[in-house]
């Protein structure tokens, strides 16, 4: 697909910002397996009367609608709804809504706690859990999508409603109401396939492209998708020859021959054809899309601007994207073997940059001018701890976030200063500011982004200084990693009722789900068990799930920037977000060795095109969250380095020392 102009990224991302502010709707009826003949369904408590029945929540109609005939006061018992759908055959299904009726003035159905299973009856998968939601203003209804975030099969699924003591209704209110439920299967996308990947989606099912090589990938050249055309032809059912000048194609009466003049080439052993100029010559549906993404023969063209069609199409890509996800068992074995004899540091250095290479390496410009500054502002932090020290303090009663701010700064500069000089007075002040942070009551749980950034300054420090802290401050330091960040963020994955939350940022029922805070969420934590994650950690056994559970989410914010790198909440929040994306992988790669394909999401091989395209000679352009200053991000060298573009490190160069006009470096 050809480079889209400006213009035209701009227009698509902001249209794309209003559709999907709009309310959300139902699937067109092709999706929605439910209004299929043979479905049956129960309800494990009783409608009202049969004007209430269960079938109406799966017949289509927004008209009738399921309501019980138990009420809060007079069956305390019976509190929680079970509703089972039995479909005739086997289905692929991707998510489920659900419509829930405006029960009384205040108080919808809105604090149950939803669990989706799905599978087969003998075995049933519990899918997702969240909580519904409440209407939109002057609404009498609300849509409560749960995304799967995958395809699941089986012919049962089975909704849970449980009560919690937060609803508050009147004698003789309904329990529920509920206008329709719809689950939508999966959309047929024919052949997906991504550059870089040896694995591809054909007719819904994953496919190795070639099953004795591992390198045969599809590959991008010069803008145009190029993909091994025994796998093109095998998984589109075309008849193909391999001639001495080419290859030939035909389909339904219809050829293609392709020669080196239209870019074809062998490599490992296969012949390489542009994947779009066959289906072109064959009439068949193909989209081919910058980020490295082709679909070839879907059902339909794919709209990314609908909500649940682009968490469909991201659902699909899944396994083609990053392949098998690992255990939490095998996340920790992996950081033992990676870091013998409990290694430090492991966050951001490897045998590939060790501390001596960076010492070496700030004898040179610009490093030695990027050196100078860190440790000019790592006086300044030793300065201002002393003056203004660090304390406990929510302003608003709400946000801890500006001493967690101030914690991390204090730490990378600190930090990094002392890996660079090895002098004490740094690590010193680094673990004066980490014993300070892990002395408070906690990290304020309650405005979870808070949780992040603190987690990142405490895994920094303690990694980065490890040998400066006493055995006594390092059984402190984890304690605190544990009881204040990954014990409250299993909560948030675990959905646990009974937490305290200013906002649900990990909740995939929630409206901004996926939300930036993901990448601070998830990437504090991450790094929290990167730094403590092979040591004994006492009763908490959760380590490894902190990572896989948090990757889940991270890879659902990736989505987000499907399929041309843009992001709907502007070039400010743009950047919030990637400082911690870069965090995420950065230290992933370095204590694990791998960041187990998140750098490798599709959206991310054009999101940074896309941000460097809203800037222009003055600053960025006045698109959602901006100010007149230009985004100032580091990743932009470290995926320039990942996937080998110089452009990417040399925009970032060029806005350190011509548009900021200064060698100053950020973490």
């Amino acid at each position: 697909m050809k480079r889209r102009l400006l213009s035209l990224v701009l227009a698509v991302s902001m249209l794309s910002s209003l559709l999907f502010a709009l309310p959300q709707v139902a699937q067109a009826d092709s999706l929605n397996v439910l209004t299929q003949s043979g479905v049956s369904i129960s309800a494990s408590l009783d409608p009202s009367s049969s004007s209430y029945s269960a079938t109406n929540m799966i017949d289509g109609s927004n008209s009738t609608y399921f309501k019980t005939k138990t009420n809060w006061l007079t069956n305390p018992d019976r509190n929680d709804l079970t509703v089972t759908i039995t479909l005739p055959s086997p289905q692929n299904l991707t998510g489920v809504q659900i419509l829930e009726r405006l029960v009384e003035a205040q108080t919808p159905c809105t604090t149950d706690i939803v669990t989706v299973q799905f599978g087969t009856s003998s075995n049933l998968q519990t899918i997702t859990t969240g909580y519904l939601k409440y209407p939109a203003s002057g609404s009498t209804e609300a849509a409560n999508y749960f995304d799967f975030g995958g395809t699941y099969s089986g012919d049962t699924l089975k909704i849970t409603f449980n009560y919690t003591s937060d609803a508050k209704r009147s004698s003789g209110t309904s329990q529920y109401e509920i206008y329709e439920i719809e689950a939508y299967r999966a959309l047929d996308y024919g052949v997906i396939m991504y550059e870089g990947s040896p694995r591809a989606r054909v007719d819904g099912s994953l496919s190795p492209i070639d099953s004795t090589n591992q390198s045969v990938t599809p590959k991008m050249r010069r803008g145009v998708f190029m993909a091994p055309a025994a796998f093109l032809a095998n998984s589109l059912n075309l008849s193909f020859t391999q001639t001495d000048s080419g290859a030939e194609f035909a389909y339904n009466g219809k050829s293609s021959f392709l020669t080196s003049s239209d870019g074809v080439y062998s490599e490992n052993g296969h012949i390489y054809v542009p994947a779009g100029k066959v289906c072109e010559d064959l009439g068949i549906s193909y989209e081919s899309e910058a980020c490295g993404l082709f679909f070839a023969g879907a059902e339909k063209a794919i709209n990314w601007n609908d909500k649940k069609e682009h968490a469909a199409v991201a659902a699909q890509l899944r396994d083609v994207v990053y392949g098998t996800a690992p255990t939490p068992d095998a996340v920790i074995a992996q950081l033992k073997a990676n870091n013998p004899s409990n290694k430090h540091p492991r966050l951001f250095f490897s045998d590939d940059m060790t501390v001596e290479m960076l010492r070496e390496r700030i004898q040179y410009a610009p490093y030695a001018a990027w050196a100078k500054t860190v440790i000019s502002r790592a006086d300044r932090c030793i300065t201002n701890m002393t003056s203004d020290p660090i304390e406990y303090e929510k302003p608003d009663g709400v946000r801890l976030i500006d001493v967690c701010e101030r914690v991390l700064y204090d730490v990378e500069n600190l930090g990094f200063a002392y890996l660079m000089t090895g002098d004490t007075k740094y690590s010193d002040k680094v673990v004066e500011a980490v014993m300070t942070a892990c002395a408070f009551s906690d990290w304020n749980p309650y405005h979870f982004l808070d949780v992040g950034y603190m987690s990142a300054a405490i895994a920094l420090g303690y990694d980065w200084c490890y040998d400066k802290f006493t055995a006594d401050q390092r059984t402190t330091v984890k304690n605190a990693l544990i009881n204040y960040a990954l014990k409250p963020v299993m909560e948030d994955y675990n959905e646990v009722s009974s937490r305290s939350r200013s906002y649900k940022w990990s909740s995939k029922s929630a409206d901004a789900y996926p939300n930036n805070w993901i990448a601070i969420c998830t990437g504090g934590t991450i790094m929290a068990v990167l730094a403590i994650g092979d040591e004994d950690l006492g009763s908490f056994t959760d380590a490894g799930t902190v990572v896989t559970e948090g990757m889940k989410r991270f890879k659902d914010l990736a989505d987000t920037y499907l399929p041309d790198g843009g992001f709907l909440d502007g070039p400010d929040y743009w950047e919030f977000a990637m400082n911690f994306i870069g965090y995420t992988v950065g230290t992933m790669r370095t204590a694990l060795g791998t960041d187990y394909g998140l750098s490798d999401s599709p959206g991310f091989n054009t999101t940074f095109d896309w941000q460097a395209q809203i800037e222009g000679s003055m600053g960025a352009f006045n698109f959602d969250s901006c100010d007149p200053m230009y985004v100032n991000s580091p990743e932009f060298i470290l995926f320039g380095e990942l996937t080998d573009r110089d452009d990417l490190i040399n925009h970032r160069v060029n806005h350190q020392l011509f548009y900021t006009n200064t060698a100053s470096p950020t973490f």
